[in-house]
């Protein structure tokens, strides 16, 4: 009688094929994961550097209000809650904070500015309020969460 030893068999056995397909399928899980990650994060990129650019827009556009009318930022009422209403030829400013791309709301507050006896500006709310300088803070939120830029803005015509 001829006994058959395993040393003689050629092929792949159940097990073999078991493992190879765990593997392929859990490479696969991790690549499609990667993938989904990257594109989540990419798009949370995209909406943080639109909400920045936001607001870099709305400091800029109440510069430009400035330069053109100081009253029209001295008469808002400081640390009340405005928008913006743009057109191709004019830029005003609204009650209500503005939405751009329906996921975007564009707000800004003014407040006042002091100056010490240096007129050094003085963020510690001492010093006496200077009637041609006010602070803007412009703020976006949007999906991602808030956008907030500070700036200084002063009345030109008065230098």
């Amino acid at each position: 009688m001829k006994l058959i030893s395993n040393k003689d068999q050629a092929g792949v056995s159940l097990v073999e094929v078991m493992i190879a397909i765990a593997i392929i399928a859990i490479m696969i899980v991790v690549v499609g994961y990667s993938v989904l990650t990257y594109v989540d994060a990419r798009t949370q990129l995209l909406d943080d550097t639109k909400g920045l650019y936001l607001a870099e827009e709305g400091v800029e556009l109440l510069r430009a209000l400035r330069d053109e009318d100081w009253n029209t930022i001295d008469v808002l009422t400081l640390g009340d809650t405005y928008g913006f209403t743009v057109s191709t030829t004019t830029i005003g400013i609204a009650g209500a904070a503005e939405i751009i791309d329906g996921a975007f709301h564009r707000s800004f507050v003014v407040s006042e500015v002091r100056r010490d006896g240096n007129d050094d500006i003085d963020l510690s709310g001492g010093g006496s309020v200077d009637p041609d300088t006010r602070s803007v803070t412009v703020s976006v939120f949007g999906p991602t969460g808030t956008t907030s830029l500070t700036s200084i803005l002063t009345n030109v015509n008065a230098i």
